[in-house]
This record gives C-alpha cells, sequence and structure tokens, in this order.
C-alpha cells in the first residue's frame, strides 16, 4: 500500500495580522504560538458575482497554527501581506460556552515563506529551495528581537 501523507501547501493574503502568544509550560519551559488566516483565491473557473454584478474569484479563509521560533517569526507579518505555508491539517472540536459542540479544521504549519519568495527561490543540490529573501526576513526578525530585549543579536539562539 502507498504511503499516505497529511501535507497542506498553499499561499494567500493575511486577513488581519497575527495573533502571537507565548507563556510558561508546566515544566518550567516557556512556549510560543500564532494563530492567523489567510485568503485563498479559487481556480479562474470557479467565480462569483458581486452586489455590483463583477465577477470575482471565491475565497477560502484557511486558519493557521504555528509552535515555537515559526510563531515568533510568523508574528513579524501584517495583514495584506502574502506568505506560503505548508504544514498539515488538523481537525478540532470543542464545547462553546454555550454547551454547542464545533469543529474545525486548521493547518499546522511547519514552513512559512514571504508569499513572492516562493515563486523565484533557486533549488539547491538537494532539490531544497533556498531564498535570500527568507534568510534576509530572519536576519530582521532578529535584529529586531534583539533590539527590543537591548543585547547582542549574535547572543540570539536563532
Amino acid at each position: 500500500m502507498g504511503s499516505q501523507n497529511n501535507r497542506w501547501i498553499g499561499e494567500g493574503r493575511l486577513g488581519k495580522d497575527p495573533q502571537y502568544r507565548s507563556g510558561q509550560g508546566k515544566n518550567g519551559g516557556t512556549w510560543e504560538m500564532c494563530n492567523f488566516s489567510i485568503a485563498c483565491e479559487r481556480e479562474d473557473e470557479d467565480k462569483v458575482q458581486d452586489k455590483d454584478g463583477s465577477m470575482r474569484s471565491k475565497v477560502d479563509w484557511i486558519d493557521v497554527k504555528a509552535w515555537g521560533q515559526l510563531a515568533n517569526q510568523s508574528s513579524y507579518y501584517h495583514k495584506g501581506e502574502t506568505i506560503h505555508v505548508e504544514g498539515r491539517l488538523e481537525h478540532n472540536d470543542w464545547t462553546g460556552s454555550d454547551g454547542v459542540k464545533h469543529y474545525g479544521m486548521l493547518i499546522e504549519a511547519d514552513t512559512i515563506l514571504d508569499g513572492d519568495a516562493t515563486t523565484s527561490a533557486p533549488e539547491t543540490s538537494r532539490g531544497e529551495s533556498h531564498d535570500v529573501r527568507k534568510e534576509y526576513k530572519e536576519e530582521e526578525v532578529k535584529n529586531q528581537v534583539a533590539e527590543e530585549n537591548n543585547i547582542d543579536p549574535d547572543e540570539l539562539p536563532f
């Protein structure tokens, strides 16, 4: 039997600024998490009519969750930016304060890149994508975190 993978890859625009949270874990360690939604347009043949009569592509809103360093990196994106997300599809269910059972799907991200970085990233000899803009964004994040905490960027663990 073939391999069955739970892999999601998509690109879209952030609907609002990501919501970043961090805290202390039960074992004394720290955690970081970031939630956001991206708007992904459907194919051209899947159109809907606006109130003014013009045709536009249908949009799906995809919820995304990132953990750890990726959560920290994600918190520096802003509403309207295009980002590329890869991860696994996760099913959640919960009971609301009104006692009603809710169900939802989200992507637990393991890769997040600037949206325009994915179209021009050359592949390395191992077939991996290598993008200077991603490295620049990481360096920008590192410098901003160092400045906010008044420490030398070289002392940061990332």
